[in-house]
């Protein structure tokens, strides 16, 4: 019966080993990784505003398209042929 308590209690510090080992890993990639974070939120908030002012510049484009469109339209009577 004391070769199953050593037993058991081996295993309990090994699993601790593993998990202060994996302890260690996470911490030493937090660390190592979050200066890169804060560049790549950076990108990503400057894509976001180029792709909105993109947007921005195609719904400006498609209301002029329209309203030359209604005026043309307006300039023929209406008739289409």
């Amino acid at each position: 019966m004391t070769a199953v308590w050593v037993f058991a209690g081996l295993g309990v510090l090994f699993a601790l080993a593993i998990l202060l080992v994996l302890a260690m890993l996470v911490e030493d990639a937090y660390y190592r990784y979050r200066p890169r974070w804060r560049m790549y939120r950076r990108v990503l908030a400057e894509d976001l505003a180029a792709l909105r002012a993109w947007a921005q510049m195609t719904r400006a484009h498609l209301r002029a398209v329209r309203e030359m469109a209604r005026e043309m339209e307006r300039q023929s009577g209406g008739d289409r042929p």
